[in-house]
């Protein structure tokens, strides 16, 4: 047995030619609007993801233990139904499918301890979905809505809506709750302070919105807050 088991494995063709790291890149951001209720979490960062998503289970699991950083939570059955965004990541033809399967069927909004320079609070919005890989993950509208820049040289993404800049953070991708937390759906504690702040709005098609490509964090943490300057913007640094 034990000598198949090794002529199997020299039989194998090499690996693929090809470089590859799982250690994708991510920001530590708070979220909430007093320091009392603050929460730290590790979104990822996605250029080429059409819109901010995140995992359904492991954020409502997260609006019950912290209700307090919800600006607002709605599904897509609620007294003002909308049609589930689909995504294109795992079937090609969505066609038929479950009406939760494979599609975003929730929009969670967080409030921040983020202003912009009219003092306005910002919001973070993310579409959930129970088939979503990773928890957290922020896409073009977040990063083109902030003024990003992001910068491997220096391992940074910078806001110049915020002035801050933000340390990269490389890890490989999480999905669940924290390990020995036990949660499932039926646990999940809807908040019922939250008020609509905003409509849902997407720029896409019906037909489009069925095969949106998107690819899709959270971690509790510490934040330390520090000052620096950074060319002629001065920016605080969050680390």
């Amino acid at each position: 047995m034990t000598a198949t088991l090794l002529n199997h494995a020299m039989d194998r063709a090499p690996p693929m030619p090809l470089t590859v790291d799982n250690k994708l890149p991510g920001c530590l951001l708070r979220f909430g609007k007093a320091e009392k209720d603050e929460v730290s979490f590790i979104c990822h960062v996605d250029t080429c993801a059409a819109m901010s998503t995140g995992n359904l289970l492991s954020h409502q699991w997260l609006i019950t233990k912290y209700p307090a950083i919800v600006a607002e939570y709605i599904q897509y059955d609620d007294v003002d139904p909308f049609e589930p965004i689909g995504l294109a990541v795992v079937l090609k033809d969505l066609e038929g499918c479950n009406i939760t399967k494979n599609k975003l069927t929730a929009v969670v909004r967080y409030w921040t301890p983020y202003f912009d320079s009219d003092g306005n609070r910002l919001v973070i919005s993310f579409g959930l979905g129970e088939s979503i890989a990773v928890n957290s993950i922020v896409g073009l509208p977040f990063l083109a809505h902030w003024k990003v820049s992001i910068c491997f040289h220096s391992n940074s993404l910078s806001s110049t809506l915020l002035k801050m800049k933000f340390p990269l953070i490389y890890e490989p991708t999480k999905v669940g709750v924290p390990d020995g937390d036990t949660f499932t759906k039926s646990y999940f504690i809807r908040p019922s302070s939250t008020k609509p702040i905003s409509v849902l709005v997407t720029n896409v098609g019906t037909h489009d919105s069925l095969g949106i490509n998107d690819s899709s964090r959270h971690e509790s943490s510490t934040v330390v807050k520090s000052t620096t300057d950074t060319h002629k913007v001065q920016f605080r640094q969050e680390s």
